[in-house]
């Protein structure tokens, strides 16, 4: 578990740890508040993002990690960025953000060429996606659940198949809060 505790983000922590797909939750500006095991061993170790939609736009490594980044991955991370934007003007993290991106020379276009009103959002999309535990990529399915508190958070599931071999999840255990 690696959280970032905070009052809003702490309940979500017992419950974490009991599900068994990789998950985490974000903020409204997609900052990681916190993930279970399962989603930080996709990353190499160290190198779990602090921002997802600034690692998936702007960080080398993302477009290695998201297989094909620029017609899969990329363009509805973008217009759902714009979209942010555009619902909260006045937030300057959001809208630093932003300008990165629109600047940047593989993101800039697709960011730019995206209409925010149809964000692409994510949910059940299967997208390929590099898992450094298992050294191959996986067909990921994203599934999202907007949090009431604090406004904007994020529940996201990573459902990958399980690793050829592997036992069937074990017993779940009711979360603690």
């Amino acid at each position: 578990m690696n959280p970032i505790s905070t009052p809003s983000t702490q309940p979500w922590t017992g419950f974490l740890e009991r599900v068994g797909v990789p998950a985490y939750v974000s903020d409204a500006n997609w900052d990681l508040r916190d993930s279970n095991d399962m989603f930080d061993e996709i990353f190499e170790a160290g190198h779990r993002p602090r921002n997802i939609m600034e690692w998936a736009l702007l960080d080398p490594v993302a477009k290695t990690y998201l297989g094909d980044w620029a017609q899969v991955w990329a363009p509805p991370m973008a217009a759902q960025l714009r979209l942010a934007i555009s619902q909260r003007p006045q937030d300057p993290q959001l809208g630093e953000l932003g300008e990165r991106v629109a600047r940047d020379p593989l993101a800039g276009p697709i960011y730019q060429g995206v209409d925010p009103a149809d964000p692409g959002l994510p949910d059940g999309a299967c997208r390929p996606l590099w898992h450094a535990a298992r050294q191959q990529y996986v067909v990921a399915a994203i599934s999202v659940a907007e949090l009431y508190t604090p406004p904007g958070a994020r529940l996201v599931f990573v459902i990958v198949p399980r690793p050829a071999g592997s036992p069937p999840a074990g017993e779940r255990r009711p979360f603690d809060v």
